[in-house]
């Protein structure tokens, strides 16, 4: 579709590997709020998924599932949402969103994360900016 940024996975080995999260999103009886299936199309399309109310200790959120998932929770204040986010050995990227610029700074600053968008899901930036995980996520930093 020339009209979507989203591609199939890469290969059946990533395919299979997203696939089998979804697998341990049913066994541990995780709410699937939108998608959750193959797309019904040749390749390795998977649909947009939504998970909800996961466990902090699931491997859903301690892994990094790089497919078209997102897990979905609510928090109780800013303290907490740092340290649920952080409470991980990963950090390629990560997604705040609030209408406050002061708290939206403070908050991107506290998330251990390669990259922080706000207001914004994809990781899209000027490719003139330095790139890199953190902690077991990518291999340090460019530039």
């Amino acid at each position: 579709d020339q009209n979507s940024r989203r591609g199939p996975q890469a290969d059946k080995l990533q395919f299979d590997r997203v696939m089998s999260f979804l697998d341990l999103a049913r066994t541990e009886n995780v709410n699937f709020t939108l998608g959750g299936g193959r797309e019904d199309k040749p390749g390795y399309f998977i649909q947009p998924t939504i998970l909800s109310g996961v466990p902090e200790s699931s491997r859903l959120m301690q892994e990094e599932i790089f497919g078209s998932v997102v897990c979905v929770n609510t928090f109780d204040d800013e303290a907490d949402v740092i340290k649920r986010a952080n409470d991980t050995e990963f950090g390629l990227y990560a997604s705040l969103y609030t209408r406050d610029v002061s708290r939206a700074m403070r908050v991107a600053k506290a998330f251990e994360s390669g990259t922080v968008g706000v207001n914004c899901t994809s990781p899209m930036m000027a490719m003139d900016m330095p790139f890199g995980g953190w902690k077991q996520s990518g291999e340090g930093r460019e530039m």
